[in-house]
């Protein structure tokens, strides 16, 4: 979606907008790619896929409305659930037309200034600039116009160095006074409590932006657009120099001509930092957090600065930081829907849900003016219902189709960033309602989630073809669709879906040049393999998810050295490791290469269990169980013996939490009653039998 900042520079008012698109950087919402056990064997193999059910019974399932698109006729509907996290924010990262995205260099020691450029003539033929790579901070230092500088000057300095005006106009509280210099139109200069506020220069005739850009000095610092509500662009600034280029108007509506008709220069401010800031949230983590440091140094109270880093942060995994920037935007601004929107989704990813359940209906409350965050937020509910250790799949469903119903008028919204947020909003609400329905329990699920899923990827293509939507929504959408096809076990062939997530994933790492982008889809894309390698494991498919599990280690092998570092990733790869291991062991009866895997998993699995995986600690203590197994089959019987001890204590500790029913006891208690019968323990045996009695036989979550 876009934001929108006003702000006056003399007599003229500004209002810039930034379109946002889905980029690599938007987390996906609440994922269940992993959303429970499999089936024990008595010797507890976990065989297939992690896969949910629940004790109530089956009820028939919505199927997606077949006929219409944002903007398109309706069709008949025969159903209208769906789901939706906030999707990132449509932010396209432009740059002058000929020259492509200028970058920032650093700078030298001289002031800048905007003394009488000896522009080309209008007739000269433009010449490719290549496109400047990202060179880090530069200096920033406002820029200077014949020895004036806004915000520096006094009105004394003013009339010293050039005189008195040719006429003097007021604006509101300002003084505007109008020079004229050679070579150019006119000067305004504006003034308030006795210094120069800005400077408007007047060219006689427009020149391409990109010659002004290099006249000027400021072809090295990364430009970015302004437009108007409607997306139209009207020029483009230079944060670090506080000037901006008004450009002549176009001829026909919605085009740019890129030509610089006015040179408007100000004081170092704000709003050219967040405006770039929002442009990159996307495509260059790094460049934006960098920009929103500098917001919050020149206003530490702005509330959407903090917003934009909480988003940034949370896309990128720094889930601490991220919390804290989004608890400082809602306590500056608690009246913001949208803050309070992605502070509920943060909270929600760390597993605070009772807090994230508040947060997000007091988003809802405030959001009953703008229906297009309001839409999100019915996305985000519906994400929580279907999420956590008790689901409720009716609810989550629910949700998605108030979030369809309310997004899908705002489709064919004039205004860009209305009509994208809503669209995005649609993509998201069918891929939640399709992985809520493969993860409940409903009949006939496998006929009604590809329906889910094909909408979502038509909405998603629509996107490409008409909002300037990149490769990520593919990328999204398939990775989204594996997800929902772990959860119907094996009952649909995953392979279309896997082969473009793999194809869309691997293009991303080829072009993204940020390196947290870079990290963040090697993540995505080894969790998407990941998931595939289940699904072809609940198909009895072994060499497919032998292929598909070796290529999940490969790429999240990919992942920066901080992530490597943190628990989900140890988690994650050690669960491909077991996955890769389960797969010899029971499709294959060979423990001794699924002891191979196994040496690699252990360790990753052994990791202390942060507060926000505990969640997952009935199935995390059901793969030490089924490890052991194998080590038990091969003679190991120490180390068989001590996995599933370590198996039974993680099991152990989840039914207490309430976290899992007691009856996934059974196997682990009568496991260990086995294994102490063969080492002559007898009363040991005996206790574990006794125990193993009084629990039901495990039953798949």
């Amino acid at each position: 979606m876009g934001v929108w900042r006003v702000w006056q520079v003399g007599q003229w008012t500004l209002v810039a907008c930034i379109l946002g698109i889905d980029g690599w950087a938007e987390g996906y919402g609440a994922s269940a790619s992993e959303g429970g056990s499999a089936s024990s064997v008595q010797v507890a193999q976990q065989t297939g896929g992690e896969s949910s059910s629940s004790e109530s019974p089956e009820t028939d399932l919505p199927v997606p409305a077949g006929g219409s698109r944002s903007g398109e006729e309706k069709g008949t509907a025969s159903g209208e659930p769906v789901r939706a996290e906030e999707n990132t924010e449509n932010n396209r990262a432009h740059g002058d037309a000929e020259s492509g995205q200028p970058s920032l260099p650093g700078t030298g020691s001289e002031k800048p200034s905007v003394s009488s450029p000896s522009l080309p003539p209008k007739g000269s033929p433009l010449e490719p600039v290549p496109a400047p790579q990202w060179g880090g901070r530069i200096s920033i230092e406002p820029a200077s116009f014949n020895g004036i500088t806004p915000g520096q000057s006094t009105r004394q300095k003013l009339q010293s160095l050039w005189g008195q005006p040719k006429e003097v106009r007021r604006q509101g509280e300002m003084e505007v006074y109008l020079y004229s210099i050679e070579p150019f139109q006119r000067i305004e200069v504006a003034l308030a409590d006795q210094k120069v506020a800005s400077i408007i220069i007047w060219l006689q005739e427009a020149f391409p932006a990109h010659q002004v850009a290099q006249q000027l000095d400021l072809a090295r610092i990364q430009p970015v657009f302004i437009s108007n509500e409607l997306g139209e662009i009207l020029g483009q600034g230079y944060p670090e120099r506080g000037v901006i280029f008004g450009f002549e108007p176009a001829k026909e509506p919605a085009k740019t001509t890129q030509k610089v008709i006015q040179i408007i220069l100000e004081p170092i401010g704000p709003e050219l930092f967040l405006l770039r800031a929002e442009t990159y949230l996307d495509t260059h983590p790094t460049r934006a957090l960098a920009d929103l440091e500098q917001v919050v140094r020149l206003a530490p109270n702005h509330a959407r600065a903090y917003w934009l880093q909480a988003k940034a942060l949370g896309a990128v995994s720094q889930m601490a930081k991220a919390l804290d920037s989004g608890a400082k935007a809602v306590r500056l601004d608690p009246n913001d829907g949208q803050y309070r929107l992605t502070y509920a989704q943060l909270l929600g990813e760390l597993g605070r849900w009772e807090e994230a359940r508040r947060e997000a209906q007091q988003a809802l409350e405030l959001s009953q003016r703008r229906p297009h965050i309001k839409a999100q937020v019915f996305c985000l509910l519906g994400d929580m219902a279907s999420a956590g250790p008790k689901p409720d799949w009716k609810q989550a469903l629910d949700y998605y189709a108030e979030a369809i119903k309310t997004a899908e008028p705002l489709g064919s919204s004039p205004h860009p960033a209305v009509r994208l947020a809503a669209k995005n909003t649609l993509v998201e609400a069918h891929l939640g309602a399709a992985h809520t329905i493969a993860w409940g329990l409903f009949k006939q699920k496998e006929v009604a989630v590809p329906k889910w899923l094909d909408r979502a990827a038509a909405f998603a293509e629509e996107i490409i073809a008409n909002e300037g939507g990149s490769e990520a929504y593919r990328f999204h959408v398939a990775a989204r669709a594996l997800s929902a096809y772990v959860g119907l076990q094996g009952k649909l062939d995953p392979t279309a879906w896997a082969e473009k997530a793999l194809q869309s994933g691997q293009q991303g790492l080829r072009t993204v040049e940020d390196a947290q982008l870079k990290d963040q889809i090697a993540w995505k894309l080894g969790t998407a393999l990941y998931d595939a390698l289940q699904v072809y494991q609940f198909r009895g498919e072994s060499s497919k998810a032998l292929q598909y599990g070796d290529l999940a280690q490969q790429t999240l092998q990919q992942c920066s050295p901080q992530r490597q570092q943190s628990f989900a990733y140890n988690y994650l790869l050690g669960r491909v490791y077991f996955r890769l291991g389960a797969i010899h062991a029971v499709g294959r009866q060979d423990h001794q290469t699924a002891i191979r895997w196994y040496e690699k998993a252990a360790p990753l699995l052994s990791l202390p269990v942060p507060e926000e995986g505990f969640s997952e600690l009935a199935r995390h203590g059901e793969t030490f169980v089924s490890m052991g197994v194998s080590y038990w089959e091969v003679g190991q019987r120490d180390r068989a013996l001590d996995l599933t001890q370590r198996g039974l204590a993680l099991m152990e500790q989840a039914v207490r939490s309430g976290l899992a029913d007691r009856s996934i006891l059974a196997v682990p208690y009568g496991n260990l009653a086995v294994m102490h019968q063969a080492l002559g323990r007898s009363a040991e045996a005996r206790r574990f039998a006794e125990l193993a009695a009084q629990s039901k036989p495990t039953a798949q979550r």
